[in-house]
């Protein structure tokens, strides 16, 4: 045993021995595997499809949590109206912070929902005027 070279071989580290070809020990590298590449796409795609379940689940959770404030909302205007004593600090929470926050956001979010639909709108208002400009043609006014 301590006369075979493979034992001394192993003695040293392997960064400082020499890379000589005739070393037996030294595994091959293996191909690539055609699979692989699959395997990696259906990864992904696999994971943007858990995402896309996440954010359409938190869309339709604060979907119901806001339908349900303006529902609330709406029942008080429309007790108000109605000339029923209403106590509308109560029912809307005034004094309790976590309602508080809660119809804060809610405000918030339909707020900034509400900025970006009519800039959609001001959008497609400019490409339809774009159009009817080009299809009257440039010489007609």
């Amino acid at each position: 045993m301590i006369l075979q070279p493979a034992f001394w071989r192993s003695i040293i580290p392997r960064p400082l021995r020499s890379t000589s070809s005739d070393d037996v020990d030294a595994p091959k590298a293996k191909d690539w595997n055609p699979a692989t590449y699959f395997i990696v796409i259906f990864l992904l795609i696999g994971s943007q499809s858990i995402q896309m379940i996440a954010l359409e689940r938190s869309y339709t959770n604060f979907s119901n949590e806001t339908n349900a404030k303006l529902s609330l909302l709406r029942d008080v205007l429309r007790r108000v109206q109605a000339g029923e004593d209403v106590d509308v600090e109560k029912e809307m929470g005034t004094g309790d912070e976590v309602k508080e926050k809660e119809w804060e956001e809610v405000m918030r979010e339909l707020a900034k929902e509400d900025a970006m639909i009519q800039s959609r709108n001001q959008r497609r208002r400019a490409k339809e005027a774009a159009k009817r400009e080009a299809a009257q043609g440039p010489g007609s006014v």
